[in-house]
């Protein structure tokens, strides 16, 4: 049985609270996070590490240490040459090399009370930062979830860009309750930290007019913090202490109320304490400790000299930023069987096209000849009109209102809208499937000119037509607990051909796989909510996600009973979860997803009705994530297929930047994913190898198509 955690937020008026049998609550663990980590290899973080920069010194005090000498592990000698250890009775002073290094030492001492202890482990001697700082966290690689090691030296921040509403810049780090791998801390008080690398100051005097700067928002998507959750921010002094110059107490908001926007802060830096040569900052975020709750989101950290004061106290740069990846090119769905997209192009695809910028310019800017592509990754068929979709009297030149965050909607011009529809018609059909990914890029000034960078600049998103249906873009932001003998949701699904249905794909909230095996209801009926009963199971169990990189948050669920899936004809079809007597099951919740043509019913156990999920007050933005399968779905099960094909082979494996693949005849489709789902490389040309040196260290899995099929290989990618 699931217990129900005190920090889970509900908004429903008083009658409906005492039969809270369909809630909405924050996540009890970062799903993408969790999933990152149980498919890594080792600890992501050593947390026995110390760092130092280049070139200087630091001293560690860990009491009353003999002064007979050091003792070390083997070959710790070599290692320590180094830096410069220096046994002062009571402390040892490390100095480090003048170029970054990182080296295992195991330092001990014996202590006074003659006992042996580690003093250090692992030290690192890091790249000693100068002025501008500057971080908006739009990294190029956007599927990166930690900070950047350049700039920081831990990793409990969430990197995303789905999380914050209406950000200064597309991506954000997050603060929340949960660590670098997704689960939560389990306790109340500081719970994340981001600590800034080492940051040199000794230049400059109290009258340079050094400024810290940075944008804050309590919440976003996610659950806000509660009164005493406040935001943190620390400086380090020249005597390597830590003082609290800022504290941000939270604006509470329920999640079904629009979240408040980034708030902008700017302290003077001006106090001769902090002008030194190994200058620090950190934000800590003060929580339950028990998930994705009580969260902050930071943007645009700058440090600068010679800064002014906004008037406006706001961020004002001469840089326009993208605020969101591209929103889905599917009218009513972010993924859909090719079938049923081919069956109705028309209807299937949107007439509009919406941009989310923001402008932090001093007065309004021009952006024109802005960039919208659409390719279907798996042969590289350009199918918007010559790349461009975007009219010079239409969207092309943009003009958002300066400081402010803009979600421009535009009508396409029918000449496009038809050129786009005629293009996938023709080049799609007689595919069995395509990928595609809707890329926006914004043309601004030449960079050179400019403060900003261009990180934020360009975005795209993938796109599944293939064996699936789904409302939701893989990420949830909340989770909707359904309990008791009423808890019900639902989502409504449209067949315009005649289509085999096998199966579902859920996405539960689950830490852990302990947390697994709780029972839940499911049904799939026709023509209405209350229609005829295709596909019942009173027994099913919440599942922890699956191994199917694709899809790494989500369980797949065949349907019992019909081997070959159930063929059902053009109407409107239902998935019903339910749950049962005594278990609370919790699903993620996509919260940013526009319900505006997505169709998600909860059951109103007041009035013993169903209740359109967007009409309802009590009920957020948003739609459960649940995706009905056909009968083309396919797991990249190895083990299950046996032509030829299964011969390929990849070496080596580890590897730090060259993948050689063997056994492949001709060039072929391929897909690369990172172990947290997302997609890391594609192309339609591989045969020999593969360059795999720009991604970072970790889990991997490369997946090759033949015909109709997948196959898939795992490879780990080693530091360098």
């Amino acid at each position: 049985m699931k217990i129900v955690l005190t920090t889970t937020i509900f908004f429903f008026s008083s009658l409906l609270f005492l039969h809270a049998q369909v809630r909405l609550g924050g996540l009890t663990g970062n799903p993408r996070l969790i999933q990152k980590k149980s498919q890594a290899t080792g600890q992501l973080v050593n947390k026995n590490a110390v760092y130092i920069a280049a070139g200087q010194k630091m001293q560690i005090c860990p009491g009353e240490i003999h002064p007979a000498a050091l003792s070390l592990e083997p070959n710790a000698q070599k290692k320590l040459e180094q830096f410069k250890v220096i046994n002062s009775g009571k402390c040892v002073e490390i100095y480090a090399p003048l170029v970054p290094f990182e080296e295992d030492i195991y330092l001990k001492s014996m202590f006074r009370d003659g006992k042996l202890r580690e003093i250090i482990r692992h030290v690192v001697a890091v790249q000693l930062a100068q002025l501008p700082f500057t971080e908006e966290f739009s990294y190029a690689d956007d599927v990166v979830v930690y900070p950047d090691e350049n700039k920081w030296l831990d990793k409990d921040a969430y990197v995303n860009d789905h999380l914050a509403y209406h950000p200064p810049t597309l991506g954000v780090a997050t603060l929340d309750g949960t660590d670098e791998n997704g689960q939560p801390y389990g306790e109340a008080g500081s719970s994340d930290t981001l600590t800034s690398t080492f940051i040199d100051l000794s230049p400059y005097d109290p009258g340079d007019d050094v400024y810290f700067s940075f944008t804050h928002q309590p919440g976003g998507f996610a659950v806000a913090p509660f009164e005493g959750e406040d935001l943190v921010l620390e400086f380090k002094n020249a005597d390597q202490e830590w003082n609290e110059v800022l504290r941000v107490k939270p604006t509470y908001f329920f999640p079904s109320e629009t979240p408040p926007a980034f708030s902008y802060e700017e302290l003077s830096l001006g106090d001769q304490r902090y002008l030194h040569e190994n200058f620090q900052f950190r934000f800590r975020n003060i929580g339950p400790g028990t998930g994705l709750v009580g969260v902050w989101h930071l943007d645009y950290i700058r440090i600068e000299e010679n800064f002014e004061p906004s008037p406006q106290f706001r961020l004002l740069i001469d840089d326009v930023a993208l605020g969101h990846p591209p929103y889905s090119i599917f009218k009513n769905y972010t993924a859909m069987p090719l079938t049923q997209f081919l069956a109705d192009v028309e209807a299937a695809l949107r007439d509009t096209l919406r941009v989310d910028l923001f402008s932090h310019t001093e007065e309004t800017e021009e952006v024109d000849n802005n960039r919208w592509s659409v390719v279907n990754i798996l042969n590289g068929d350009t199918l918007a009109p010559t790349n461009i979709l975007i009219d010079p009297i239409n969207i092309a030149n943009i003009q958002p209102p300066p400081g402010q965050y803009a979600e421009i909607q535009s009508p396409l011009p029918p000449s496009q809208i038809s050129s786009l529809r005629d293009n996938m018609q023709s080049k799609l059909a007689g595919t069995d499937e395509a990928i595609v990914e809707v890329t926006f890029d914004l043309n601004e000034a030449p960079e050179a000119d400019r403060d900003g960078v261009t990180e934020n600049n360009s975005a795209s998103t993938i796109q599944y037509l293939s064996d699936f249906f789904a409302y939701d873009d893989g990420s949830a932001e909340l989770q909707l607990e359904l309990s008791g003998d009423f808890g019900a949701a639902a989502l409504e699904f449209e067949l315009l051909e005649p289509q085999v249905i096998k199966g579902m794909l859920l996405s539960f909230v689950v830490v852990n796989e302990a947390d697994s095996g709780d029972v839940f209801r499911y049904e799939l009926r026709s023509g209405s909510l209350e229609g005829n009963v295709l596909v019942q199971e009173d027994n099913a169990r919440v599942d922890y996600p699956g191994n199917d990189v694709r899809f790494s948050q989500f369980a797949y669920y065949e349907f019992p009973d019909i081997e070959e899936g159930v063929e059902l004809q053009p109407g409107k079809y239902y998935l019903v979860i339910r749950s049962t007597r005594g278990v609370a099951v919790n699903i993620g919740y996509d919260r940013q997803m526009d319900q505006t043509n997505s169709r998600h019913y909860v059951f109103d156990v007041t009035n013993r009705e169903w209740d359109l999920a967007s009409a309802n007050p009590f009920y957020a933005q948003g739609v459960i994530m649940g995706r009905l399968v056909t009968s083309d779905f396919n797991r990249t099960n190895n083990e299950e297929a046996s032509d030829d094909f299964l011969l390929w082979s990849i070496y080596p494996n580890p590897v730090r930047n060259e993948l050689f693949i063997e056994g492949l005849e001709n060039p072929v489709p391929y897909l690369v994913y990172d172990s947290a789902g997302s997609l890391r490389l594609h192309g339609d040309q591989l045969k020999n190898s593969l360059d795999v040196k720009d991604l970072s260290p970790g889990s991997y899995m490369l997946m090759v198509k033949n015909g109709p099929e997948w196959q898939s290989r795992k490879f780990i990618i080693l530091g360098q």
